[in-house]
């Protein structure tokens, strides 16, 4: 799931939009998660920004993503890519190339027409 301003990706106004790794992948130049939770803390700085991904889970019900120990599911992730410097034009770049695909930024946050199961494949 994608965020601008908290407001999210979608196809229309009742339908969530998901966009996949290489959509964003102009803002996620690096493997996010090479490093340990320590090194991440110890290097944290709160003066730069980055992109944040934020797993969510898996959807057990696919059974075409990961498979971990007994875990089998496509990861489902979430990410701000609201634009701020440093990566703002990054960011305009991403949300440019996604309304190009015909999604757009639902404008306002709070998204109160989807129905329960957007976002479902079908």
């Amino acid at each position: 799931m994608v965020f601008n301003n908290l407001s999210p990706l979608v196809k229309s106004k009742y339908e969530i939009s998901y966009a996949s790794y290489s959509d964003l992948k102009p803002l996620i130049p690096y493997n996010p998660f090479e490093k340990t939770e320590e090194e991440t803390i110890k290097e944290f700085d709160s003066r730069y920004r980055i992109p944040q991904l934020i797993f969510l889970g898996l959807d057990e019900s696919r059974k075409d993503g990961l498979e971990f120990n007994s875990y089998t599911g496509a990861p489902h992730f979430a990410m701000d890519i609201t634009p701020v410097a440093p990566y703002e034009e990054a960011a305009k770049g991403v949300i440019t190339e996604l309304e190009k695909k015909g999604l757009t930024i639902l404008k306002g946050m709070r998204a109160v027409n989807f129905p329960a199961n957007s976002g479902e494949s079908t």
